[in-house]
């Protein structure tokens, strides 16, 4: 079990805090969602944190071992394989709740206590069934745009309107769902604050929240060129096959059959 200098750590930005169980994160990904944590930490005496895709429970460890977090809410449908918009799916082994509570466990003792788990789809859940209103919400389940939408529809739903904060983990995948749901939100004249942080998170800040105004996160943004690029260098790949000879060829016969292309909105 970590030993109890976690408010150290925390206010450290100290990424060793994940080190007993894997993550799919980037470093810079887990020194994000921390300096989010902290800066939560340093707005409200207690907190409740809820993420939607949990698998071996990595990027729950920071908020069970954080003794200002109150309740840890865990959604995820537990599937053996998920949706990808980049490939036909990528598999999910051991993906149980009972073992993610076991590594848990090890990790911080009866402090999983305050884990409240949901073995099912976000859309499945009641809201009512939550035991607490979250401040902070992390969408990291299937990575493709209509569940993106609606795990963000559910998040809207639940989060602290005065003052939450929801983030999306690779958001360099689903940033379609993302230019959506920004430009609904503005349009239904929400106050929010939306902003990217390394590598891969994207942000939105409702009501009143002022994480944007942490020491740390300020330190992030004003160095937010990682993450443009990192999401740009991400789509290398997809670009250089779009430019080869066999699409290129593909392109003409397509633009033939197709003579005007769906416009962009700037």
């Amino acid at each position: 079990m970590m030993s109890e200098p976690i408010e150290s750590a925390l206010r450290t930005l100290d990424i060793g805090i994940f080190a007993p169980i894997s993550a799919q994160l980037t470093d810079a990904d887990k020194r994000s969602l921390l300096a989010i944590q902290q800066s939560l930490r340093e707005q409200y005496a207690g907190y409740t944190y809820l993420e939607i895709g949990s698998h071996l429970g990595g990027s729950l460890q920071p908020h069970v071992l954080d003794s200002r977090c109150a309740t840890a809410i865990s959604i995820d449908a537990r599937p053996v394989s998920v949706a990808d918009d980049r490939v036909d799916s990528v598999p999910y082994p051991r993906n149980s709740t009972e073992h993610m509570l076991t590594l848990l466990r090890e990790v911080a003792g009866d402090r999983v206590n305050k884990i409240v788990t949901f073995d099912a789809d976000a859309a499945a859940v009641d809201p009512a069934a939550l035991p607490s209103v979250p401040h902070l919400c992390l969408i990291d389940g299937e990575h493709t745009e209509g569940a993106a939408l609606s795990d963000f529809s559910f998040c809207k739903k639940v989060v602290r309107r005065k003052g939450g904060v929801v983030a999306f983990h690779d958001g360099n995948i689903i940033f379609p769902a993302l230019d959506r749901i920004v430009r609904e939100l503005r349009a239904e004249g929400e106050q929010i604050r939306a902003y990217v942080l390394p590598s891969t998170l994207f942000v939105i800040e409702f009501g009143e929240a002022r994480v944007h105004q942490s020491e740390a996160i300020r330190e992030l943004l004003l160095n937010n060129g990682e993450p443009y690029l990192y999401g740009l260098m991400s789509m290398l790949h997809y670009r250089d096959v779009y430019s080869s000879r066999p699409m290129q060829f593909m392109r003409r016969i397509w633009h033939m059959i197709n003579p005007s292309p769906r416009p962009w909105r700037p």
